[in-house]
C-alpha cells in the first residue's frame, strides 16, 4: 500500500481544517482563504507532477535517441558503404528539425563573422571546422606584460580560437524530443535501370542491391518486411489490360529493431522523365501503415541531394532544397486511375474513334493540353483537368473522342494577367474573355481547332464555384461544387492534377448517371449544379464579355 509523504499528509490535514472553518463559520475571509490554499496546493502538486513526467520524457528521449541513432548509422553504413545504395532522408520532422539547426547556426556563424572576421574552413573526417581568431581586452592586456608566452610576434596580443563544428547533434534537447520520440525514420531510393553480372547471370543492378540490402540487415539483427506490388506502367489504360507479365515491383521496406522503424520507400520513373512515383505503403493485414512519409502515393520531379553529418559521424543525403521539398511533399498525393471502372466502360461502350474523327480529336486534344500546361507551369500558376476532360480521366481513363474542347480548372486566388500573353506566344489564339477576376471569370483559347477553356474557382463558406456567361443576352450562371483538394495522377502520359474528391467533384456536374455517355450536351441547362446568377450590368457589359 502506498503511504503518504508528511508533507502530504499535512496538506490534507489543512485542507480539511480549513474547509470545516469555512462550512461552520461561514466567513468569507476563511473561505477566501480556503480557497487560495486549495489552488496553491494544486498548482505545487501539478509543478511537481509535471517535472516528474518532464524529467522522465527527456530521459526516454535521450535512450530512445541513442538508439534510433544507432539504428541509423548501422543502416547508412550498410546501405551506403557496402551495398552502395544512395538512400535519401525525407521524414519531414527531421528534415524540419536539419532546416533548424542549420538555421541556428549559420545565425551564430554570421554574428561571429560579424565580429572576428572571415574564418579559417577545414575539413575534419567529411565536415566543415570554423575557426576564428579573437582578441579580448584581457587577452591584450595579458600579452604586454613582460615575459608573456602567449600572443602574436607582431602585435603583441594573444590570439584564443572559437571552433565551430558543422556537424548536426540531434540529442540537444528542444525541438530534436520530436524526432527522437519518433518510431519511424523514413528514406527513399531513386530506382535507375541497369544491368549487373553476377554469379555469371545479368540481373537488374538496384534488385540484387535491394536484395542484398536485405540480405546484410537482417544478419545486423534488424526484422524485415518487404511490400511488393504489380508495376501500373505495364497497364494500358485505354483497353484496361495488363501489356504483358512482369515480376511485381520492390515498394517498400521497413526495417525494425528495438521499436524503431526505418522505411525505405523505392521510386519509380513514370508519365515523364525525371517524374517519380511511389505507391501508398500498405501493411501486411491489407491496412495503411501510418507512416508520415508513404501513407499516400505520391509523385516527385526528381530532385538533387547533399550531405548533412548528424552526430553520429556517418552522412547522410537529405534533399538539397530542403525548404523546397518540405514545401512540395503535402501536395505530392497521387491517386491512380480507376483500370477496372474503365475496363468496366469500354466493355459496356466499345471506343469508336475512326467515326466523327475521334481518333484526330484524340490527337489534337493531347497537344493542348500538353501546351497547355507547359504555359501555366512556366507562370507557376496550378490548374487541374476540369469539366469533360475530368470526367474522361474518371470514367475511362483517356480523352473522351466525342467531347469538343480541353478544360482547365484554376483557383482565382492563382489568377495572373500574363497568361494571354504567353498563351498568344505558345501559339494559341484567344476565342473570348467572359467575367472579371472578382466575378465568374472565364478565358478560352483555340489551337489546332480545338478549344481550352480555363474555368477560374471561387471559393465560398461550404462550396466552391465558377462562372458560366451567356455572350448574347449578358446571363451569368454559376455551377456549385463541393470543397476539395488537388493531388495528382498520370494522363495522357502526362502528370497532371485532378481534384482528390473525383467522384463528389464529377457527381456535382454531370450527376448519378456519369457513368453513361452523353453526346448532347447544353453547358446552361445540363449540369445538376448550374444555378442562374443574375445578369451583367448594361454599363459593363463590353467590359465582361469580349468575343475575338
Amino acid at each position: 500500500m502506498k503511504r503518504n509523504t508528511p508533507a502530504a499528509a499535512g496538506s490534507v490535514s489543512s485542507l480539511l481544517l480549513l474547509a470545516k472553518l469555512a462550512a461552520h463559520r461561514r466567513q468569507p475571509l476563511v473561505l477566501v482563504t480556503f480557497l487560495i490554499f486549495v489552488a496553491f496546493v494544486a498548482v505545487t502538486l501539478f509543478r511537481r507532477h509535471y517535472s516528474a513526467n518532464n524529467y522522465n520524457d527527456v530521459r526516454r528521449a535521450i535512450l530512445l535517441c541513442e538508439h534510433n541513432q544507432e539504428n541509423l548509422q548501422q543502416f547508412s553504413d550498410i546501405a551506403y558503404k557496402q551495398v552502395g545504395l544512395h538512400p535519401v532522408l525525407v521524414e519531414p520532422k527531421v528534415l524540419g528539425l536539419v532546416l533548424s539547426l542549420e538555421k541556428t547556426r549559420e545565425d551564430y556563424v554570421a554574428n561571429q563573422t560579424r565580429q572576428y572576421g572571415k574564418p579559417k574552413i577545414d575539413e575534419q573526417d567529411g565536415s566543415k571546422v570554423l575557426t576564428w581568431q579573437r582578441v579580448t581586452e584581457a587577452d591584450k592586456v595579458l600579452a604586454a606584460e613582460p615575459g608573456a608566452a602567449a600572443g602574436n610576434e607582431e602585435t603583441g596580443t594573444a590570439v584564443k580560437s572559437v571552433v565551430v563544428d558543422f556537424s548536426l547533434p540531434l540529442t540537444v534537447f528542444g525541438d530534436a524530443r520530436v524526432v527522437c520520440n519518433q518510431w519511424r525514420t523514413s528514406f527513399v531510393i531513386f530506382y535507375k535501370d541497369g544491368l549487373v553480372l553476377k554469379n555469371g547471370t545479368k540481373l537488374p543492378k538496384m534488385s540484387w542491391q535491394i536484395a542484398d540490402l536485405v540480405e546484410k540487415m537482417q544478419a545486423a539483427g534488424f526484422t524485415v518486411a518487404a511490400f511488393e506490388g504489380d508495376d501500373p506502367r505495364l497497364t494500358s489504360a485505354s483497353a484496361g489490360v495488363r501489356l504483358h507479365a512482369a515480376d511485381p515491383l520492390v515498394l517498400h521496406l521497413r526495417f525494425f529493431r528495438g521499436k524503431h522503424n526505418i522505411y525505405v520507400t523505392v521510386l519509380y520513373e513514370r508519365a515523364e522523365a525525371n517524374v517519380y512515383w511511389h505507391s501508398p505503403m500498405v501493411a501486411t493485414n491489407g491496412s495503411k501503415s501510418p507512416v508520415h512519409f508513404g501513407f499516400h502515393a505520391g509523385i516527385f520531379r526528381r530532385f538533387d541531394t547533399r550531405q548533412v553529418h548528424l552526430d553520429f559521424g556517418t552522412p547522410l543525403l537529405v534533399p538539397n532544397d530542403t525548404q523546397q521539398f518540405l514545401s512540395d511533399f503535402p501536395s505530392s498525393r497521387f491517386i491512380e486511375c480507376n483500370i477496372g471502372r474503365a475496363q468496366h466502360f469500354f466493355q459496356a461502350y466499345p471506343p469508336n474513334l475512326d467515326g466523327g474523327g475521334g481518333a484526330a480529336f484524340v490527337v489534337n486534344a493531347t497537344k493542348v493540353l500538353r501546351f497547355g500546361r507547359s504555359v501555366l507551369d512556366e507562370l507557376d500558376i496550378p490548374f487541374w483537368i476540369s469539366s469533360g476532360t475530368c470526367l474522361g480521366w474518371f470514367r475511362q481513363c483517356s480523352i473522351i473522342p466525342h467531347s469538343k474542347d480541353v478544360d482547365f480548372g484554376i483557383f482565382i486566388k492563382d489568377f495572373n494577367e500574363d497568361i494571354v500573353m504567353h498563351m498568344l506566344l505558345k501559339g494559341f489564339k484567344l476565342k473570348h474573355r467572359f467575367g472579371k477576376e472578382s466575378d465568374s471569370l472565364e478565358l478560352s483559347f483555340v489551337l489546332d481547332d480545338i478549344k481550352l477553356d480555363f474555368f477560374f474557382f471561387y471559393e465560398e463558406e461550404g462550396y466552391m464555384w465558377n462562372g458560366g456567361t451567356q455572350a448574347r443576352t449578358g446571363k451569368k450562371f454559376k455551377y456549385i461544387f463541393p470543397k476539395f483538394s488537388l493531388c495528382w495522377t498520370e494522363f495522357v502520359g502526362l502528370r497532371v492534377r485532378v481534384p482528390c474528391q473525383t467522384q463528389s467533384y464529377i457527381e456535382a456536374n454531370y450527376g448519378l448517371m456519369w457513368d453513361t455517355p452523353v453526346k448532347q450536351w447544353d453547358w446552361k441547362g445540363s449540369p445538376p449544379n448550374v444555378r442562374e446568377n443574375g445578369k451583367w450590368d448594361e454599363a459593363e457589359l463590353s467590359k465582361v464579355v469580349q468575343v475575338y
